[in-house]
């Protein structure tokens, strides 16, 4: 069942959950009104409590963190034992939050991603900023026309997700390389 009930967008009457996740479009029981509603799954199925661990029986190993919990996993990195709530599994390996945490700093956990270059916010300034000093676009504008096609498979950033400023860059950066061309040609000629 819906933790909370879900509504029609039009008369606010109460759904049944056979209406959320479905290809089709059905019809409110009250308005007729067409709708077709996708839900996060938690909502429809909340996730099961976390188990916050055994207590510790006599002659049992603790957890290093809570030493009144019974430890149910050994860190694969430091190899101190660890309770239900310490135990994060990583990857297929037990790791207790230190260790994790050490790993990020280091580097050594390659799946772990916090932090990503965003090319193509950098070839977009290249290309733009030092219009302002032409004598610039000069360095910057085959920087920023390289970055545009070498970078342009790149993950995306975490917060953004578009070309357009690889394709902005690649114009304006474009230009200015037909425009240094032109120069060039002129002084030559």
């Amino acid at each position: 069942m819906p933790v909370a009930p879900i509504t029609c967008t039009r008369c606010a009457a109460p759904l049944p959950p056979e209406f959320l996740n479905t290809d089709q479009y059905r019809s409110c029981p009250k308005c007729r009104a067409p709708l077709k509603l996708r839900v996060f799954p938690a909502l429809v199925n909340p996730p099961p409590p976390i188990s916050p661990g055994r207590d510790l029986l006599e002659g049992g190993s603790s957890c290093f963190y809570h030493p009144a919990k019974a430890a149910e996993a050994i860190c694969e990195g430091c190899g101190r034992f660890l309770c239900a709530l310490c135990d994060i599994d990583f990857n297929g390996k037990h790791l207790c939050s230190s260790c994790l945490e050490i790993g990020k700093k280091k580097g050594r956990m390659p799946n772990l991603q916090n932090f990503r270059f965003r090319y193509d916010k950098i070839a977009l300034n290249l290309s733009i900023l030092p219009i302002i000093l032409t004598v610039f676009t000069l360095i910057t504008a085959p920087i920023a026309f390289f970055m545009c096609f070498y970078y342009w498979k790149s993950p995306p950033s975490l917060t953004t997700n578009s070309k357009s400023r690889f394709i902005w860059a690649g114009i304006i950066s474009g230009i200015q390389i037909l425009i240094w061309i032109m120069i060039f040609g002129r002084m030559l000629a």
